[in-house]
């Protein structure tokens, strides 16, 4: 709907005869300009933006956006990188429901794409919208054309200026644009989605081939084999194998194998996991809780976990009766990721520490350690599936914790972000919203302070 103190209308072409009974020497030369832009070597995205500036000025108009209706969606494109919000604002007047005909019929979801100015583009002027109009040409009432004029008399002049010899083909020919830029992205998806699924098929299989040659070679020897090549996943075999195995190593066999097992069933659980976080699967139950209480109980079950490797594990949760609104196991799951994973790279002898405060909308969990820290240049692979940092080669685990934890927390309308000093340590801050129906926004401003935060705090040594 048009916004306060704007006019809209719909304004049809003039009569539906042909674009070539009507045409002028400026529809002609308007023509020919217009299949010169369309059918240019440039980049899509930078035609369809030559094609707006091109008709936003044959209609004397200071900015315009497309609305193409398909059979499963409504595209809505504008130049996006104009001086005022103009093409924007008419985007959003599309998507409102002002589009006539079956452009708006049906309730088609909308897909938008912003198309910047080409260079050297006609620019719009600087100056408030006053008048907005819609265009449907005749022939194409799955295309609607959005206009904005700087003043009324500017707009009433839109049926001379852009008549149904012009707006026809100029319809046309960005629909099919828009069609063509709408395909381009989608194989560009398409194909980083298969390179990232096949990329994630040959890593899982690395995790699980290596773990699965060792527990043959293990049950070979449970079953009388040699021990020797375990190492590099041989299972040995062949005359001079002994017959029997001491009981005491055979139990250590079976061990080590439980162990391998164990491993890879952490693997496959994680993957699932993944799967469902990325499928939108994964059904949250997001009420109000007290947030100390989940925290401690995290601690309490990482306590042997850092008892084992002769940590100490410290925690300062103030007050319990404050609270955060999100999924209380999946906070719990995501507190004791991070303190395994803390406890994991904290040197022996050291702390790991659980703190929790409350900024504005947001509850902040921060886990810090006292390890090698994370590099700058890996920092942002830090929650990539699979993504082993330099030199945590010696510490076990699937690669998929901090991205499983990370997906949870902005799944529960947070997020999770990593203060590192190589040498001195790592802070894992996780924020989650205190109530209901918090603005992502002031959910992230607060994070990003308190990484900031405890990044100045691991510099300092505090």
């Amino acid at each position: 709907m048009p916004g306060r103190g704007h006019e809209a209308s719909a304004v049809q072409g003039r009569g539906h005869g042909s674009a070539a009974a009507d045409a002028s020497p400026d529809d002609a030369r308007f023509l020919a300009r217009l299949v010169e832009l369309a059918a240019g070597d440039r980049p899509t995205e930078a035609r369809l933006a030559d094609l707006l500036t091109l008709i936003a000025g044959a209609a004397g108009a200071s900015d315009v956006a497309v609305a193409t209706a398909g059979r499963h969606q409504r595209t809505i494109a504008w130049r996006a990188d104009a001086p005022t919000d103009g093409a924007s604002t008419l985007a959003d007047w599309l998507e409102a429901g002002a589009v006539s005909g079956r452009a708006a019929r049906g309730g088609l979801p909308v897909a938008r794409l912003e198309v910047a100015a080409a260079p050297g583009a006609r620019r719009a002027g600087k100056g408030p919208l006053r008048e907005r109009r819609i265009l449907v040409p005749p022939g194409h009432r799955r295309t609607s054309l959005a206009f904005a004029f700087r003043s009324a008399a500017a707009a009433s002049l839109l049926e001379d200026r852009f008549p149904p010899s012009r707006s026809r083909p100029a319809a046309s020919v960005v629909a099919a644009l828009v069609r063509s830029l709408e395909s381009e992205r989608e194989l560009a998806e398409l194909r980083h989605a298969d390179a990232e699924q096949r990329r994630f098929v040959s890593v899982v299989a690395h995790e699980l081939r290596t773990p699965l040659s060792s527990l043959s070679g293990y049950l070979d020897l449970v079953d009388g084999g040699d021990a020797r090549g375990i190492d590099a996943g041989r299972a040995p075999a062949g005359e001079n194998a002994p017959a029997a195995v001491p009981d005491a190593e055979r139990r250590e066999f079976l061990d080590r194998a439980r162990d391998l097992v164990a491993g890879m069933s952490t693997l496959v659980a994680d993957l699932l996991e993944l799967s469902r976080l990325d499928a939108g699967q994964l059904r949250l139950s997001p009420a109000p809780f007290a947030a100390a209480e989940v925290a401690q109980a995290a601690v309490r079950d990482v306590t042997p976990l850092a008892m084992e490797r002769g940590l100490t594990l410290q925690a300062a949760l103030g007050s319990r009766l404050r609270t955060v609104h999100a999924d209380r196991r999946r906070v719990h799951q995501v507190l004791v990721n991070l303190l395994g994973n803390a406890i994991k790279f904290a040197p022996p002898a050291s702390a790991v520490a659980l703190s929790l405060r409350f900024e504005g909308p947001a509850g902040l969990f921060t886990v810090r350690d006292h390890g090698p820290g994370v590099a700058d240049e890996e920092r942002a692979l830090i929650f990539e599936p699979f993504h082993r940092a330099a030199g945590a080669e010696r510490v076990v685990g699937t690669g998929l914790g901090l991205p499983i934890a990370r997906d949870l927390a902005r799944r529960m309308g947070g997020d999770i972000g990593l203060a590192s000093r190589p040498g001195l340590g790592s802070a894992f801050v996780v924020a989650l919203p205190t109530v209901e129906d918090v603005d992502p926004a002031s959910v992230a401003a607060v994070l990003e302070e308190a990484v900031a935060r405890a990044g100045a705090e691991l510099s300092a040594g505090a």
